[in-house]
């Protein structure tokens, strides 16, 4: 949402709200949350579980063994030891105007915009390397810009944008 990012994770009448960094992508809330729905789900004697998510793109990375991310291979790990400790939990892809019928999803996602202002909400200062990486280039373009609009160059009065 424009003043922050949150996720929520819905089972049975547990609720967890998570809040993360405000520059923090989608694409890793959409991680995150998964991620804290595999450690509810192994915290719990939870045999077989079904996680629903409208996250295609995060669904995708999780099935692909070579994603360099480090939040998909946490969760790629998460699901083989679930696995391994013989629990099963099965990632469904359902489409974004398809889960207003989900009661479960539709309280996620009234839950996930109450996360900004719930003080009951956990923040986890947890972002990826991308993240990181698209925040410092936001940063590194503001300071540039304040510094070539205090410039006294030719080319600065030509163009007072550091943009093409």
């Amino acid at each position: 949402m424009e003043n922050g990012v949150g996720v929520a994770v819905v089972f049975q009448d547990h609720v967890a709200m998570v809040r993360l960094p405000d520059f923090t992508s989608i694409f890793t809330a959409e991680a995150v949350v998964i991620s804290f729905a595999l450690d509810l789900i192994k915290s719990r004697p939870i045999h077989k579980a079904v996680i629903l998510s409208d996250s295609l793109s995060t669904l995708r990375s999780i099935e692909n063994l070579s994603t360099p991310s480090e939040i998909i291979r946490k969760i790629y790990n998460q699901l083989n030891d679930l696995t391994q400790s013989g629990q099963s939990t099965s990632l469904i892809w359902i489409q974004n105007f398809s889960h207003n019928q989900i009661l479960g999803n539709e309280r996620a996602d009234e839950k996930a915009r109450q996360v900004i202002t719930s003080p009951e909400a956990i923040r986890l200062n947890c972002f990826t390397l991308n993240d990181a990486k698209s925040i410092t280039k936001t940063i590194s373009n503001i300071i540039w810009l304040q510094e070539w609009k205090q410039g006294a160059s030719k080319l600065n009065e030509i163009k007072n944008t550091i943009h093409t």
